[in-house]
């Protein structure tokens, strides 16, 4: 947080009870002694520079952070709308890539999730791709789910969104066949 920002920065808390959480900096920079701050004032500059403001690095197709199987927990605050579900109405997104290593049944969800979300699944992001799979409400509660064939070198790019415009915290739980060649992928090992 930008109260913990402020200890790093050599700031300590102040005497006074009202706001409890002001900081007193004790740093200077370019002769320039900073003022005190509370936490609202911080974080309001930091979103009027746009380069200080939060966003999700994962917030395009393009930029989608590449995963294995497993269960990951994330969130869509600061996310923005991409590419369009089929499925429902879903815009703030986030996306993810699965690459499995070889050929198998893959099921995606977000079971746990406190967001009602959407779960779509593209072979791509450009306008040749096409939606492999697309679900609202299929896992447990408004959780979403989808099970497709993961064919071996394909990509896979997962996009999840809040239901509407809803944002928050989301599980992906991803279940497929590995990321990792198989085994028996080199001469010696074969079977």
């Amino acid at each position: 947080t930008a109260h913990e920002l402020g200890h790093s920065w050599g700031g300590t808390h102040c005497t006074c009870s009202s706001p409890a959480y002001t900081m007193n900096s004790t740093f200077t920079a370019s002769n320039r002694h900073y003022q005190v701050e509370t936490v609202p004032e911080i974080e309001a500059y930091r979103d009027s520079v746009s380069c200080l403001a939060p966003s999700q690095m994962n917030d395009f197709c393009e930029n989608a952070w590449e995963i294995c199987p497993g269960s990951y927990g994330w969130n869509t605050t600061n996310a923005t709308s991409d590419i369009a579900a089929s499925c429902a109405t879903a815009n703030l997104s986030v996306w993810f890539l699965y690459r499995p290593g070889s050929t198998g049944s893959c099921t995606i969800d977000t079971n746990g999730s406190v967001l009602d979300t959407v779960l779509s699944v593209r072979n791509g992001c450009g306008g040749a791709s096409t939606e492999v799979a697309c679900n609202d409400d299929g896992g447990i509660g408004l959780a979403s789910s989808v099970t497709f064939t993961a064919i071996e070198g394909d990509i896979y790019l997962l996009r999840i969104a809040g239901f509407m415009s809803a944002v928050g915290q989301f599980n992906l739980n991803v279940a497929g066949p590995s990321c990792e060649p198989p085994v028996n992928n080199f001469c010696g090992n074969s079977i």
